[in-house]
């Protein structure tokens, strides 16, 4: 928790500065073009954030195994015509706490995307377009940390709650013994006061037998 806190605090800065560069996507055992940005963050939060900013932008979105598909879309800040968009977000393999998001473009319909040679200004943009969801992203890995430190302290709050009652059962329980250990402590002197007496007795009696 306490490293999800500082990646916000300590990498957003870093991101405010951060740029989408040009890549390559494994795609049906050839490499697409595409551009990349990466973000601090896990790929499960990172694709829940650009889902959630998609949606919310009014795109239909399709997702599946870390892709999100846009059909058919017209993403005027990359192109003005409709497109076929594919956004592939996966985690960094040489860093694990980072993820990568790629997107390429085909035209509608065609199964090969377009590549990068002839189409840079389009990418360029699609590049800065999947930089912008970095606000969004941070968002949800705050409103996720809240939401998971709020679960942790609920469940701190409760095992204290149950120690101070088990604290109070066994102060209980100890007033109880320590007064029970008081009281036999008194029948010990009081019969060892009579064990002493008896003795005595019996002592006396047995010299009278002697003599």
């Amino acid at each position: 928790m306490k490293n999800n806190i500082l990646c916000i605090i300590l990498l957003t800065p870093s991101l405010l500065f951060a740029q989408a560069y040009k890549s390559t996507l494994e795609l049906r055992n050839f490499k697409a073009d595409c551009m990349a940005y990466e973000l601090p963050f896990d790929e499960k939060e990172t694709t829940e954030a650009y889902e959630i900013k998609l949606k919310r932008d009014g795109y239909k979105v399709r997702s599946k195994r870390g892709n999100i598909t846009l059909k058919s879309t017209t993403i005027n800040d990359i192109y003005s015509k409709p497109l076929d968009y594919v956004f592939n977000i996966a985690r960094n393999p040489s860093d694990k706490t980072m993820s990568i998001v790629k997107i390429h473009i085909s035209e509608i319909d065609r199964k090969l995307p377009l590549s990068y040679l002839g189409n840079e200004e389009m990418y360029k943009n699609a590049g800065t377009f999947i930089a912008t969801f970095k606000e969004e992203v941070i968002k949800l890995n705050l409103e996720n940390s809240i939401s998971k430190i709020k679960d942790e302290l609920k469940y701190a709050d409760k095992e204290y709650q149950r120690s101070l009652d088990y604290k109070e059962r066994y102060t209980k329980d100890r007033d109880r013994l320590n007064s029970k250990i008081e009281d036999t402590q008194k029948d010990i002197e009081r019969e060892f006061k009579e064990v002493e007496i008896l003795k005595a007795k019996l002592k006396s009696l047995e010299n009278l037998r002697k003599n």
